[in-house]
Parts: structure tokens; C-alpha cells; sequence
């Protein structure tokens, strides 16, 4: 009975006196129970296996990851940029085209309805229109010359309008304009955007005498 009674703590040390300590019957007092490296709780408050690094990722990290993404991202930027210019560059290039062939159009079905045609100049094309057919009114003049890279349409004292843009030579020097025969030829050349089309008409006068 007195060793058992030796063994087991007092009521003093139980309630945690100061001059007591509280000392398992089954470890002796000199064994301490500490915490592994291993076993040290991670910010989160969660044991963490024996290898595995705490924490978030480093200075180092972030910037390889940044620099990487503004790669990426430049990359992404200038490619879009020149989809975007090349587009640009194909509707400006097909719009440009479309006016030329509206305007040898204009000027093939204007002068299919004259009632004379003379090229006093290989860019310069004069027609006389009746749009009323009275014997009475005198043919209205319509002439249509290159200005540059411009065609220009200009009806009797009217200011001249613009038919199209961007007009070239024609290759092997052919005139823009000529009439042989009571046959008028019209040759237009437009080049934009590293791009050249050449439309020709041929055509003769319905209406003359």
C-alpha cells in the first residue's frame, strides 16, 4: 500500500501546485516530450510531412512568372496588331478595286449611249451625250481625263468628279484612252497595296449619225 500510494500523485500535484509538477507513472522525470522539426505546425495550423517546403512562392518565382506572361502577352499583341493591318490592308485594297471597275463601267455605258467619241490625248476622252433624245437640245459634252492618279469626270461647265483613285500606267505604255474607227477602248490600270489590276473595255457608240 505505500508504494502504490508513492506512485500515485498527490491531490496538491494534481491541482497543479507550484512546487509540484505533474509527472506520468509510466515515463520517468527526465524524458521530455518535445515536437520534431518534422512535426512543427504550418502557418495554416497543420502538421506538414517531412520534405514538403512551407510557404508561397518566392521572389525569384513571381518574376520568371511575370516576365514570362509580358512575353506572351507582346507576342499575343503584335500578332493581332498585323492580323489587323493585313485586313486593313486587303478591304482597303478590294474597295480601291471595286471603284475601278465601277468607274470603267460609268464610263463604258456612257459612251455606249453617245452620239460621237474623240481621245484628243492618250488620258483624255470626249463624248456627247443627248440623255433626252430631242433633236432640238444640243448633245451634252462629257469628258473624262487622268489627273495624276485620279480620274476625273466632268460634265459640261460641272465641277469634275472623282470615278477613281490610285491609277497607274498601263503596262506596256498603253493608252488610257482610244478611239479608232468609231471604236472606243478604254485601259485602266489601279495598283494599291503591292496589287495591280488592269480592266479593259471595248465599245462603240449606239447612237451615231
Amino acid at each position: 500500500m505505500r508504494r502504490w500510494r508513492d506512485a500515485v500523485p498527490s491531490r496538491t500535484a494534481q491541482r497543479g501546485s507550484p512546487t509540484d509538477k505533474l509527472v506520468s507513472p509510466c515515463c520517468p522525470p527526465s524524458l521530455k516530450l518535445r515536437r520534431t522539426p518534422a512535426e512543427a505546425p504550418s502557418p495554416m495550423g497543420k502538421p506538414v510531412a517531412p520534405g514538403v517546403k512551407v510557404g508561397g512562392f518566392t521572389l525569384l518565382e513571381i518574376a520568371v512568372a511575370l516576365t514570362v506572361l509580358t512575353l506572351v502577352m507582346t507576342a499575343a499583341a503584335a500578332t493581332l496588331a498585323s492580323t489587323h493591318e493585313a485586313w486593313r490592308r486587303q478591304w482597303a485594297g478590294t474597295e480601291l478595286l471595286q471603284n475601278a471597275r465601277w468607274g470603267i463601267e460609268l464610263m463604258s455605258n456612257e459612251s455606249r449611249h453617245a452620239s460621237s467619241a474623240t481621245a484628243p490625248s492618250p488620258t483624255r476622252l470626249r463624248i456627247w451625250v443627248d440623255h433626252d433624245n430631242n433633236i432640238a437640245t444640243p448633245p451634252r459634252q462629257i469628258e473624262y481625263r487622268r489627273q495624276g492618279a485620279t480620274i476625273l469626270r466632268q460634265e459640261g461647265a460641272a465641277p469634275a468628279q472623282q470615278l477613281a483613285n490610285f491609277v497607274t500606267n498601263n503596262p506596256g505604255g498603253t493608252a488610257l484612252f482610244s478611239v479608232l474607227a468609231n471604236r472606243v477602248t478604254i485601259t485602266l490600270t489601279v495598283t494599291t497595296g503591292g496589287r495591280s489590276l488592269t480592266v479593259r473595255s471595248r465599245l462603240s457608240p449606239r447612237n451615231t449619225p
